[in-house]
């Protein structure tokens, strides 16, 4: 049984952008204000006053989960995106000098670096990087050897935002969020697609949709907030924020990459943070729709099994500062998360008696 204990987050310290933390060993780790980690204990720790959800909240919809087959074609067709730098056969050899000529004209200056993930691919260490190069995206790849590394580039077909790596995956993940702001007709939805062959510049990459959501007329914004690949059966979780900025709702997705089977869960409560998340339980700190602060786990679907709320931890009073602590379940198959609270302005000898020794003295 693995434990969690924290003292409660406020907004600061739950940045949404914080990486996640590794879930194959629970690490303790010091959190503070700022949102940074410090340390390697068993906590994590910080101390706040309880958020409160923000005026005008939206007409909240009740939690609720799907589940989509692979019977939809579009998810599941190729398309082939020609490679922008490849390696010239002998006798294209002027073609590829000119598109390599091209391609070094390039000002460093006009290129954005979006979003970089690195893992090993068949014992080869990658890194991949999205980019914006004068409004056209690209994605650079990086193969480092110990003598010398190579880098070439492939064309883009989405202006997509994230580009996910791993170590026992050999594709790659493609996300592409959803800005009304951007104000464009086109890329009005949320996508996730799968790029495979794109380690080597000689081969034409092939892109497959995963994914894809239309977003509800009052939904302004949404935006990735996690993400993970579970290898036991081939599932990458990912865990995107939707709504607005004051007002982000949770919505956790899992696609299956080898049958094309997709689940979604969509939560109306406002998202503080995201206190855990592993390959089968993610936690979450939000505010109700009742203006109270909870504690929720949710159980990460799997094969047709969506993801469904499986714990709720209310604080029923007004006190700004609390401990909590969260009990993660050795098995995956568990369908419940113990989580248990108390006061903060107690004295120390009643947190003691209350926690016992090991767990008091924490505070």
């Amino acid at each position: 049984m693995l434990s969690l204990a924290t003292v409660g987050l406020n907004d600061d310290d739950c940045n949404l952008n914080t990486p996640p933390m590794k879930s194959s060993i629970l690490r303790k780790i010091h959190l503070t204000k700022r949102g940074k980690y410090q340390g390697q204990s068993t906590t994590i720790m910080g101390k706040t006053k309880r958020a409160a959800a923000s005026k005008g909240t939206k007409d909240a919809k009740k939690s609720k989960s799907s589940s989509k087959g692979d019977d939809n074609d579009e998810k599941i067709e190729w398309k082939v995106i020609d490679c922008e730098i490849a390696e010239p056969d002998d006798d294209e050899e002027d073609d590829s000098h000119d598109e390599e000529d091209d391609e070094e004209s390039v000002d460093p200056d006009d290129e954005e670096q979006i979003h970089n993930c690195y893992a090993f691919i068949d014992k080869k260490p990658f890194g991949v990087h999205v980019l914006d190069v004068n409004g056209t995206y690209k994605l650079k790849v990086s193969e480092y050897k110990a003598d010398e590394s190579r880098e070439f580039k492939h064309k883009l077909a989405e202006p997509y935002e994230y580009c996910f790596i791993h170590n026992d995956l050999k594709s790659a993940i493609l996300v592409r969020g959803y800005d009304e702001a951007e104000g464009s007709e086109e890329y009005d939805n949320v996508v996730i697609d799968q790029l495979t062959h794109f380690t080597s510049p000689k081969e034409k990459i092939q892109c497959k949709r995963l994914f894809q959501y239309h977003p509800s007329d009052d939904v302004n914004n949404v935006t990735l907030s996690r993400f993970r690949y579970r290898a036991s059966d081939d599932t990458v979780i990912v865990v995107m924020t939707e709504g607005d900025e004051e007002n982000p709702n949770l919505m956790i997705i899992t696609i299956n990459l080898a049958n094309g089977q997709t689940t979604e869960c969509h939560d109306s409560n406002t998202l503080q943070c995201i206190l855990h998340l592993d390959e089968h339980f993610l936690i979450a700190k939000v505010t109700t729709e009742d203006d109270m602060t909870a504690i929720k786990g949710f159980k990460i679907g799997q094969g047709k099994t969506a993801t469904k709320e499986i714990t709720t931890h209310t604080f029923e009073d007004e006190d700004y500062y609390r401990i909590y602590k969260i009990r993660l379940p050795d098995n995956p198959s568990a369908t419940e998360i113990d989580i248990d609270s108390s006061h903060l302005q107690n004295g120390t000898e009643d947190i003691i008696t209350y926690w016992g020794d090991d767990e008091g003295n924490l505070y």
